[in-house]
């Protein structure tokens, strides 16, 4: 499994992850567990096939806070990129990007926009697309006639809908084919939701920016663009980052009225060959009596499984009951301590590492009660005790050690 990660790959990953518990930006498949069934349905039934061919689909992902949510939209967009989809993962968070405000939304989907990337570093933003986009016409054209590179923007801007997206689109291409970057970076700005000048906009035949009223029209037309650019299609991540008890009734009704909005756009196939999934903790989203509340309930009951691969809901831990859940964890110890040894470039000593990560989690299930996740929780807990295995000497390892590592982790205190 570890035969194509290299050592600072490796680093990256031991890093992210004893810091923080958060999956790293590329390599979370590297330390999965758990989730490899409903990967495989989904790139089976929807990236391989359905939305290549110009379908949509809407998934909700439920897993409580910290307990896998990120990790698997990482997951996906690792799937998605092997498929050459374009990507945005985009946290939603009350201050920064609140979906009852759909202009705000559609800046922060066009600045994470992510293509394949090549290597390992993931670049994100609108303009790194268009770039590369206009790079990959390059090679496939193989030093042609500009005309033919033009013909080719022609067809990426064909038939969008917001006709100002359109207008943006094409002269921020023939800038860059022309390799007028400041000049492709105004319309970027447009294109990006970030502000304009209405002068020069003007000039081009674009009235005003993107806001409230054309989100929807503009998201559209990005996702357009993407296919008819040469890509496979375009995923949406969307991950509620922060719990939202501070928005309004007005507010919340907003979001699931945007949130339904989205739901029927891939229901009617506007978003062309787009997987769009919206990740939640638990279904108190949904708590509600008024009509927005029982018209999302209902597009979202069905539950994704094999049996249902058009289900909507796919529960993260409905497979992790609790006799799975030490074997879960230790499987997950294993494979983060392969990419430790890779990272260090040393190898640690049998006796000691596996019994650490089983003593670890263990006791990571004694306190997965605690207010902080059990899988975030255990990660973190195995970083640290691999490097207690590979650098300190003549300790004892039994429990009362690995309650002083995990106790760490949830108190927040030195161990």
């Amino acid at each position: 499994m570890n035969g194509d990660l290299n050592q600072f790959d490796a680093r990256r990953i031991i890093q992210t992850v004893g810091e923080a518990g958060q999956p790293p930006l590329w390599g979370t498949r590297y330390f999965t567990d758990g989730f490899e069934d409903t990967l495989r349905l989904l790139d089976e039934d929807y990236f391989n096939s359905y939305l290549k061919e110009g379908g949509a689909t809407f998934k909700l992902l439920v897993g409580h806070y910290g307990g896998g949510k990120t990790h698997f939209l990482y997951l996906l967009r690792e799937l998605a990129w092997e498929r050459d989809f374009v990507v945005a993962y985009v946290s939603l968070t009350p201050e920064e990007t609140p979906f009852h405000q759909l202009d705000r939304v559609y800046r922060a989907v066009a600045s994470s926009v992510a293509y394949p990337p090549e290597g390992r570093e993931v670049t994100q933003g609108m303009m790194p697309l268009l770039k590369a986009t206009v790079a990959r016409w390059r090679a496939k054209a193989q030093n042609g006639p500009d005309d033919l590179l033009q013909m080719q923007a022609q067809d990426a801007v064909r038939d969008l809908e917001n006709l100002n997206f359109q207008r943006a689109m094409k002269a921020a291409l023939s800038a860059l084919l022309a390799q007028q970057e400041e000049e492709a970076e105004e319309m970027v700005l447009w294109l990006s939701a970030q502000g304009h000048d209405r002068t020069r906009y003007r000039q081009l035949g674009i009235a005003g920016g993107i806001d409230r009223s054309n989100a929807f029209s503009s998201l559209r037309s990005l996702t357009r663009f993407v296919r008819q650019a040469g890509y496979s299609g375009m995923a949406i991540l969307f991950d509620e980052a922060e719990r939202t008890p501070s928005l309004s009734g007005r507010q919340r009704e907003y979001l699931l009225s945007n949130l339904r909005e989205l739901i029927d756009e891939t229901a009617r196939g506007t978003l062309q060959s787009s997987f769009v999934a919206y990740a939640i903790p638990d279904y108190r989203f949904f708590d509600g009596k008024t009509g927005v509340y029982e018209a999302v309930k209902g597009r979202t009951a069905s539950m994704f499984d094999f049996y249902n691969p058009s289900g909507v809901r796919i529960n993260l831990d409905a497979n992790l009951s609790e006799d799975k859940l030490l074997s879960h964890l230790q499987s997950v110890g294993a494979k983060l301590w392969r990419i430790y040894e890779i990272a260090y470039g040393i190898k640690l000593d049998p006796k000691l590492a596996e019994p650490a990560l089983r003593l670890l989690a263990r006791q990571v299930l004694h306190s997965r009660f605690a207010d902080i996740s059990f899988r975030r929780l255990f990660v973190q807990s195995a970083v640290r005790g691999l490097a207690e295995v590979h650098r300190r000497k003549n300790f004892d390892l039994d429990e009362a050690w690995a309650e002083a590592i995990v106790e760490n982790f949830v108190s927040g205190g030195p161990a």
